[in-house]
């Protein structure tokens, strides 16, 4: 399936406040947009016959792929985090700093800057410290991604038991989890070489330090991702997926349901 993107503003938004709370907000704020975007690609990935059986299972993610849904889940499993890290006013800068890219007037700007990583290699220690800043922006998105798409290829699986689905979803996502990883790499940190390009790294490192604090956190928010959308697809089964029964064109029944009546000669209905 080619992979389909949004705008890059909802991704950098995971980075924009301090709070676990709050990103877990921003992320599930994705999931409709992110369903709704791929949605008809997913049904027309499904052989034809079997397509006018899904709408019951569509409208069943349609009802499951909601914030509301996804923010219950993940504040009641990971819980509020009382790391120190959250408080620190770093936060404050990092967060003034990714606005500032986000600007309209910057648009261009960060597009451009896009293509010039395409060619051109940051210093190795900068690369470095930049993928920790956006490592929970990184983790987070692409967990989500993997969990919509799995939930998307499991549209049209049907008799298998709900292991059996699981492994053949994760088979399929598996041909393009490359593809959508590298681009979702590219595309933040572009985002993040250039909310940063006037940070000095030592300034810069720490930033990343604080990020690298929350990585326990981040583990545990991937995990609860993945439970939520394993017990959706586990629903799924109990919407069945059936081929419609094939028209026949059979020979006409041996006993007429209507009685004969006794053939009449064209003499008979020609006058003298």
């Amino acid at each position: 399936m080619r992979w389909m993107c949004l705008p890059m503003l909802l991704w950098a938004q995971l980075a924009c406040a301090a709070s676990a709370q709050q990103k877990i907000e921003d992320l599930a704020l994705q999931v409709a947009p992110l369903w709704q975007t791929i949605r008809p690609v997913c049904v027309m990935a499904v052989q034809a016959d079997l397509q006018p059986a899904l709408q019951a299972r569509l409208d069943y993610l349609d009802s499951q792929l909601l914030a509301s849904n996804l923010i219950g889940r993940l504040v009641e499993q990971v819980g509020p985090d009382t790391n120190s890290a959250w408080s620190s006013q770093i936060w404050a800068l990092q967060e003034q700093l990714e606005f500032l890219a986000l600007s309209p007037g910057e648009r261009e700007p960060l597009r451009e800057y896009y293509f010039k990583l395409q060619t051109q290699t940051p210093g190795e220690h900068r690369s470095k410290l930049v993928a920790d800043v956006q490592y929970m922006s990184e983790q987070l998105n692409m967990t989500l991604r993997q969990q919509i798409w799995k939930s998307c290829h499991a549209l049209g699986l049907s008799q298998l038991s709900t292991e059996q689905m699981e492994e053949a979803a994760q088979q399929l996502w598996l041909k393009q989890a490359k593809r959508v990883q590298n681009q979702l790499h590219d595309e933040l940190s572009a985002f993040y070489f250039y909310s940063f390009r006037a940070v000095e790294n030592a300034e810069l490192m720490v930033i990343a330090n604080l990020s690298n604090e929350l990585k326990p956190w981040v583990g545990n928010a991937k995990v609860a991702i993945e439970d939520y959308f394993a017990n959706i697809r586990a629903q799924l089964v109990a919407y069945p997926v059936l081929a419609p029964s094939p028209l026949t064109d059979g020979p006409f029944p041996t006993n007429s349901p209507w009685r004969p009546a006794a053939s009449q000669g064209m003499h008979n209905s020609i006058n003298p």
